[in-house]
């Protein structure tokens, strides 16, 4: 790869003036016929986009992922309250409280955004979730100016993002996913920027947005690590043959490790410190890095299964383009445009190697395409800037491909999420709601049957032992022993049990009898049953 990078980079570095060479060998468009419609397009796209996000404003957070989604919210709703900022609350399986995992940027934002403007805690957090949306919008106009694509075609990638079905869903949601993506392309921004000026202030601030987006979320920044350091490489051979390789080096190859080394040790230490914190919890021993690391990196035998990749045809490519079959469209662009290959094939494989290196998380996740799914895009902008920088015929091929593209986005946005996201999943919260107004705020609740998800415990407002469903399943069993002991003699105002852990009836006999609750619930409905102290009404119970 990198030896046919670097002659295709030095032949176009030969061309004319008139070549018009780009920071990916290619050609800028100039000119360009039928501006107007990309500009009309691009408008188009940030109106309906736009619109897209408000669907479902108000709903719960449980319509996709509730499990993640209220994992960042109740993070955020006890930052409000004044909890602790590294060692955020995350109050769902015991003591201590903290169980941190990714950095709290984003919901430190948040709540401080809740607090400041006395807003509703769920729709801050979607709001900020967009802003950084449309913050990494920004950010790839950057990146997309550095590499010299003139400013109409910019706007073609732009486009292709704003109607991809998998940004125009997980940007609305209460996560961190497009903070970690901001800060990455802000990230491969700097750096192409130092390269391109060699001045140490760029360094500086690149160095920050890698480390916080190491913090945030560092599965987001390989992908952009892989085409930062095949883009440094050709740079740096260039600059050996014009410089002399003791000078390359100082001013080029060790301020380039530094700023990828910045985000690796920064990730190394916030993991071993978050190790440390899980290690005080009986729960939370098993959420260390080192105890998930299959979890995290899965197993060679996953990356070449066949249903990993009827994951990745069948979800992923549609998820993010609307369709797996437009994909094929704009490549046959490529026949036409062979100057565009290279930045064509930079970034297939990045959006491939995101997938390579994390297969377990994209297989489960859908969210996880959030990461890598735009390098796809921007493969397939790369194809129909192609077309377009070539003659008129080819041009207007070109942008009926890209309108087509649009279109398919569109239609596969309303095919794989539009119904999810106007939906009002309210189950959980129902439940949640029952318990909050039958229960005191310093109220402990047990949650059985929905792993150790925060919906229940954000929801109803309460501190939780939600069991997980890995750990022993038995009131008897020395860690539910020693979880138990370590809540000393709070009061347990609730037991929630869902999704069939109701019908275990020893199970829920030791529960009650320990925790002394009624054995038949005071609530019940299709998905979960709700028992309280028997020996206070229920309205007694109210806030």
């Amino acid at each position: 790869m990198y030896a046919f990078i670097t002659k295709w980079m030095s032949e176009q570095h030969h061309l004319k003036p008139d070549g018009y060479r780009d920071g990916f060998g290619g050609r800028r468009a100039i000119d360009l016929e039928g501006s107007w419609l990309i500009v009309a397009i691009f408008l188009g796209c940030l109106t309906w986009s736009g619109a897209m996000a408000t669907i479902g404003w108000n709903n719960s957070l449980s319509d996709a992922h509730g499990f993640r989604q209220t994992n960042n919210a109740i993070t955020s709703y006890y930052l409000i309250r004044g909890g602790p900022f590294l060692r955020y609350e995350t109050p769902v399986v015991g003591m201590p409280w903290s169980i941190p995992f990714e950095f709290p940027l984003y919901q430190w934002i948040v709540a401080s955004a809740a607090r400041a403007f006395a807003t509703p805690l769920n729709q801050t957090g979607r709001f900020i979730s967009e802003v950084f949306f449309v913050l990494s919008l920004v950010a790839l106009w950057g990146v997309l100016a550095e590499l010299k694509v003139a400013r109409i075609c910019r706007l073609i990638f732009l486009s292709l993002v704003l109607v991809s079905p998998e940004y125009i869903f997980w940007s609305r949601t209460f996560m961190m996913e497009s903070t970690a993506l901001f800060l990455a392309i802000g990230w491969l921004f700097f750096v192409l920027i130092y390269i391109r000026t060699q001045k140490i202030f760029f360094v500086l601030i690149g160095g920050l947005f890698g480390i916080f987006g190491a913090l945030v979320k560092a599965f987001t920044l390989p992908a952009f690590m892989f085409v930062s350091s095949l883009y440094f490489a050709c740079s740096l051979r260039r600059e050996i043959d014009r410089v002399g390789f003791s000078k390359s080096l100082l001013h080029q190859a060790i301020p380039f490790l530094v700023l990828v080394s910045m985000p690796i040790l920064t990730a190394w230490m916030w993991a071993r410190y978050t190790d440390e914190v899980k290690t005080l919890n009986v729960v939370g021993v098993h959420m260390t890095s080192s105890a998930l690391r299959q979890w995290y990196l899965g197993t060679v035998s996953t990356r070449f299964s066949a249903s990993a990749w009827q994951t990745f045809f069948t979800r992923m490519i549609p998820d993010i383009l609307g369709d797996n079959i437009i994909g094929w469209l704009p490549v046959v662009g490529l026949i036409f445009a062979p100057h565009r290959v290279l930045p064509f094939l930079v970034s297939i494989s990045a959006f491939l190697l995101g997938f390579l290196l994390f297969t377990d998380m994209h297989v489960i996740h859908n969210y996880y395409s959030f990461a890598n799914g735009i390098f796809l895009i921007i493969a397939m902008g790369w194809c129909i800037l192609g077309l377009l920088e070539k003659g008129t015929a080819y041009k207007w091929v070109g942008l009926a491909i890209f309108i087509v593209s649009i279109g398919i986005s569109i239609v596969g946005y309303y095919q794989r999420y539009y119904t999810t996201q106007k939906t009002n999943n309210m189950e959980l919260p129902n439940v949640s709601n029952f318990v909050k107004s039958h229960t005191q705020p310093d109220d402990l609740i047990l949650v059985f049957g929905l792993d150790w998800s925060p919906e229940v415990p954000y929801y109803s407002e309460r501190r939780a032992l939600a069991w997980p469903e890995w750990m022993p399943r038995d009131m008897d069993a020395p860690a539910m022993t020693e979880s138990l002991a370590r809540l000393g003699h709070r009061r347990f105002g609730a037991l929630v049990a869902c999704n069939g852990d109701q019908a275990r009836l020893q199970l829920i006999q030791k529960a009650t009898n320990v925790l002394q609750l009624a054995e038949k619930p005071k609530y019940e409905d299709v998905k979960c049953s709700v028992y309280l102290p028997s020996h206070e009404p229920e309205n007694s119970r109210n806030d």
